[in-house]
């Protein structure tokens, strides 16, 4: 996942993240992951965190989680808060490829 600062790179801000279930489950489809991202004085770059895919139980169609921003500090305000990854799921073997979308945030 992409997280932008926006509104120029003046001071230090910070935002935390985390993943919740929605119908893709933690431990199944994906692996649950929270941490805090931050940008010091004059840094405008983005910002990416990883979130892993399983496919331990293959399933066909596809199953979401949510991606949420939390606790902005340092005059941060997340313009989008959460995000929602969907999982397309091939239904075949545990070692297969799969496929996900999901959306940048902008701090």
């Amino acid at each position: 996942m992409t997280v932008n600062r926006t509104s120029g790179s003046s001071g230090a801000v910070s935002v935390g993240y985390s993943t919740s279930n929605g119908s893709a489950v933690s431990g199944t489809t994906y692996t649950a992951t929270s941490g805090t991202l931050q940008w010091g004085d004059g840094d405008g770059a983005s910002k990416t965190f990883t979130i892993a895919i399983s496919n331990v139980t293959p399933f066909n169609g596809t199953e979401s989680f949510t991606v949420n921003l939390s606790g902005a500090a340092g005059g941060a305000s997340p313009g989008t808060s959460q995000a929602t990854v969907t999982v397309n799921g091939s239904g075949v073997t545990p070692n297969s490829p799969t496929q996900i979308t999901g959306n940048v945030f902008w701090v």
